[in-house]
């Protein structure tokens, strides 16, 4: 995954930013690290940890990534 995820870094021009944030928080996901973009839930349906969620909103916005989550 963390190879596909070098790729994609690499050609940002052909792929949806929000594809790479999946990616990247799905990496995170497997390594038990907090995530970043809020795109994984845990085995219960709840939110997978977040490395900060004041800047949730922002991060979001700035990949303008629409997927549901809440605070």
């Amino acid at each position: 995954m963390k190879s596909t995820y070098q790729l994609m870094l690499e050609d940002q021009v052909d792929i949806d930013l929000k594809y790479l944030a999946y990616l990247f928080d799905r990496i995170y996901f497997f390594e038990g690290t907090p995530q970043k973009f809020v795109t994984q839930y845990n085995a219960e349906g709840s939110i997978y940890p977040v490395v900060s969620k004041n800047e949730l909103d922002k991060l979001r916005k700035k990949i303008q990534f629409t997927g549901a989550h809440t605070r």
